[in-house]
């Protein structure tokens, strides 16, 4: 069996059994929440495979920066959640769950192509919808969220390493590299 058609069927059995298992027990928002966690682990299982640091590396900058922006969208908008009428829960804008989803789906979409990232783009789609329905949030909220991991991606996950994020002892450097 080819490495394509060994990782397609992980991911196909890895959906499966959480459709069967949580559709019946505990419904949609369980299935995306699950997935949230089961489709940047994917993404991450695969750089791991590649054997290289700069994969692994560039997942975790793309994943860790768009959970980080989200936070502090959350904390800057303070946007009211459709399903809390009263009190002061305002963290909905944007969705992090739509957005840990979608950094794993795009984050396969730039390094390993679009036939790969199909599968995951769905599943987050799936994550996306789930947030809505379960009236967590706004349809703004998950589009945001899942445009913030997209820019995320595209910024430190490319061909031509535009962006980095290195750390050398007492110190952090963010380089920004471009040809002229």
């Amino acid at each position: 069996m080819s490495k394509t058609t060994n990782i397609k069927a992980t991911l196909m059995l890895l959906t499966l059994s959480t459709f069967t298992t949580e559709a019946t027990a505990r419904g949609l928002r369980e299935i995306g929440d699950n997935l949230t966690v089961m489709i940047p682990a994917y993404a991450l299982g695969l750089a791991v495979k590649e054997d290289t640091d700069e994969g692994v590396s560039e997942f975790w900058q793309s994943v860790l920066t768009t959970q980080f922006a989200s936070e502090v969208l959350k904390k800057a908008t303070k946007q009211k959640r459709p399903d809390y009428e009263e009190g002061d829960k305002k963290d909905s804008f944007p969705s992090g769950h739509s957005a840990g989803a979608f950094s794993g789906a795009t984050f396969i979409h730039k390094r390993y192509g679009l036939k790969q990232a199909v599968i995951p783009y769905t599943l987050a789609t799936v994550v996306a919808y789930s947030r809505v329905d379960a009236k967590r949030h706004h349809p703004r909220d998950v589009i945001a969220g899942a445009g913030l991991a997209g820019l995320s991606t595209w910024i430190f996950v490319d061909s031509e390493n535009k962006l980095s994020l290195t750390s050398t002892g007492d110190e952090t450097i963010l380089q920004y590299k471009t040809k002229f």
